[in-house]
C-alpha cells in the first residue's frame, strides 16, 4: 500500500492506506471541503444529524466516535469514553497524551493514522452495528506534556483503535 500526506495548491492532500485509491482533500479552515471517490455512508449521514464524527479503522468497521458538545469526548463503540481532545492533542483521561486529532482524522505519536471519518474511504465502509450504552465518563487527571509533534506519517499505525486509546501504562 502506497500512501502519503503532501501539501497540494494551498491544501493539505491525504492519501493513505484508507483503501485503494483513497483520497481525501483536506483544505485550508477557509475553504470547502472537496473529497474524491466520496461514497456516502448512511452511518456518516446518521453522525452528522448527531453531532457527532463516526470513526473507523483501516478494516473501514466502526470502533470509535467523537462527541462534539463542549466536552470532545472520544467514546470507543462500545461505548465506554476513552479520551478527549484540547485543541489538536488526544489524551486519554489518566492524562496520557496518546496523539493527534488533525484534519478529521487521529494520529499516533509516529503520525500514522488510527482512526478516520468514513468520507476518507473509497469503499463504503461496514454498516455499523448497535453501539453500546456510554459508561460514565471518569475524572480527568493532570495533563502530562504534549511530545514534538511528528511529520504526518505514510500508513495506518500499528496499534489497534482499543490498544491506542487504552494504552498499558507502566
Amino acid at each position: 500500500m502506497t500512501s502519503w500526506w503532501s501539501a497540494t495548491a494551498g491544501a493539505l492532500v491525504v492519501v493513505a492506506a484508507l483503501g485503494n485509491g483513497s483520497r481525501l482533500f483536506i483544505p485550508h479552515p477557509n475553504q470547502e471541503r472537496q473529497i474524491s471517490s466520496w461514497t456516502p455512508a448512511d452511518s456518516s449521514a446518521r453522525a452528522l444529524r448527531t453531532g457527532q464524527v463516526f470513526l473507523f479503522d483501516s478494516r473501514r468497521q466502526a470502533v470509535a466516535y467523537l462527541e462534539q458538545d463542549g466536552s470532545r469526548t472520544i467514546y470507543l463503540w462500545s461505548g465506554e469514553p476513552v479520551a478527549y481532545l484540547v485543541d489538536e492533542s488526544v489524551y486519554a483521561f489518566n492524562g496520557t497524551h496518546l496523539g493527534w486529532y488533525k484534519n478529521g482524522v487521529i494520529v499516533d505519536h509516529d503520525g500514522n493514522l488510527v482512526v478516520s471519518p468514513a468520507v476518507a474511504f473509497r469503499k463504503p465502509v461496514q454498516p455499523a452495528p448497535a453501539r453500546g450504552l456510554r459508561g460514565a465518563m471518569p475524572s480527568k487527571a493532570p495533563m502530562e506534556p504534549k511530545p514534538r509533534e511528528p511529520s504526518l506519517g505514510v500508513s495506518w499505525s500499528d496499534l489497534s483503535a482499543r490498544e491506542f486509546f487504552l494504552p498499558v501504562v507502566n
